[in-house]
């Protein structure tokens, strides 16, 4: 007999071991996604907070409080930016960057969905303002590779993720 001297691999090895690596990489890419996913909702869920708590600074300025109204439907954070006033001028120095700068991380598209019954538009951050009592409300709308849009409130936002 004559003996074959193989210095590589042969076809039908390469076929399974290329099977092999789809197969774990089916079994594994659902689980990457959905860390991912919460990872994008853990950082809208921090920036809310931030952007919170400088609405909150800026109304313990006396001028700044004065000058902000009420808003009794959900708006826009960036609409804040788009103000010349005093109110306006202190959240953006408060919050780094400027509140402007914030924007959700989920490049998803989703449907429209209702916060309280009234459109928000998907991907920003809204707000509400009592400033009777210094209330701030920050809603998150996005879509983080579930089926349906979240919406979430800040000061009382979950810190799990669920689908």
């Amino acid at each position: 007999m004559k003996k074959m001297n193989n210095k590589g691999f042969s076809l039908v090895e390469l076929i399974i071991v290329i099977a092999i690596m789809a197969i774990l990489a089916g079994a594994l890419a659902p689980a990457l996604i959905k860390y991912v996913a919460k990872s994008r909702r853990s950082s809208d869920v921090s920036n809310a907070q931030t952007i919170a708590t400088g609405i909150t600074t800026a109304l313990s300025n006396e001028q700044a409080a004065s000058d902000a109204n009420d808003v009794t439907s959900w708006t826009p954070v960036t609409s804040i930016s788009d103000g010349s006033g005093v109110f306006s001028k202190e959240v953006d120095n408060n919050v780094q960057g400027g509140v402007a700068s914030f924007k959700i991380k989920t490049n998803k598209t989703a449907d429209a969905g209702t916060l309280n019954k009234k459109k928000v538009s998907n991907g920003q951050f809204v707000y509400m303002l009592d400033t009777s009592t210094n209330n701030v409300q920050i809603a998150i709308e996005a879509n983080y590779g579930g089926t349906t849009t979240e919406l979430e409130v800040y000061p009382n936002v979950s810190s799990e993720f669920t689908e």
